[in-house]
């Protein structure tokens, strides 16, 4: 383990200066980086974990990790990982596998892959990654809101089964070239967080099989409405749609999930 101790600034900002002479193996650290994990440092002591920073382990089978933060409560471990530079899915994707063999449950904070954590992601579950912005603040909370959240067991996954969503579909007219009728052509099928329409998974309409998804759910028989976007096109949608199984399962591989507060998807 790296010792090392949290100071502040003139400015009142912390950060952390090691306690070892010589070459500090974290010189190259970003100011976010570094206050990053001063504030989730502290907002894991403050959420009564014991909290550690740059933890060194190994798995059972002798491979090696490092935590950014390590949080420890009873039995419970929990890592939190800030990505500030640039990783592959490939990458991301492989290092939980390290942190369960340590039985440990780990959380990344990034800087980088914007466009697909702005989206749902299947893989979410199994790597959970959150978009966090340059004044380290995650969707809707700052990060300390977001510690307390995630070592609470707030948190949770979005489309969630037995959940209602909201469903809105984005629609335009077409004309079929080979029969000459008007139609309207699927552009983009949302779900949305009720009350919350800023937590949603988009299935664009070029997604196959959305055209027979669409056809085969029977949507609009009740509580339907329309609101025109233009002369050419409109949304409809429905409020506190309730999905079956199986459309829950379809929307998930086709869409993925993000993470919200549980309490936004309390029925």
């Amino acid at each position: 383990m790296t010792r090392a101790r949290v100071k502040r600034s003139v400015r009142g900002l912390p950060f952390f200066a090691h306690a070892a002479r010589g070459a500090c193996e974290y010189a190259g650290e970003s100011e976010l980086h570094a206050h990053a994990k001063a504030e989730l440092l502290h907002a894991a002591r403050d959420a009564g974990w014991a909290a550690d920073v740059e933890v060194r382990e190994r798995t059972p089978g002798g491979q090696t990790w490092r935590a950014d933060v390590l949080c420890e409560h009873g039995r419970a471990r929990v890592a939190f990982e800030v990505q500030r530079s640039g990783i592959t899915l490939q990458d991301l994707h492989a290092r939980p596998a390290t942190y369960r063999a340590s039985g440990v449950r780990a959380l990344w904070l990034m800087r980088t892959r914007e466009r697909d954590l702005r989206r749902g992601q299947p893989w979410q579950a199994d790597t959970p990654a959150l978009l966090m912005t340059e004044r380290r603040t995650l969707p809707a909370l700052g990060l300390p809101e977001f510690v307390h959240a995630a070592l609470g067991g707030h948190l949770a996954l979005f489309p969630a089964r037995e959940a209602p969503v909201d469903l809105e579909v984005q629609q335009e007219p077409g004309r079929c070239y080979r029969c000459g009728q008007t139609h309207h052509l699927v552009r983009a099928v949302r779900f949305l967080v009720p009350g919350a329409p800023e937590v949603q998974v988009v299935i664009p309409g070029t997604h196959e099989g959305v055209g027979d998804w669409w056809n085969e759910g029977q949507w609009w028989p009740t509580r339907c409405v329309t609101w025109p976007d233009s002369r050419t096109s409109s949304t409809i949608g429905r409020r506190d749609l309730q999905l079956t199984a199986a459309q829950h399962d379809w929307v998930i591989q086709a869409a993925g999930q993000v993470w919200t507060y549980r309490s936004l998807l309390d029925p």
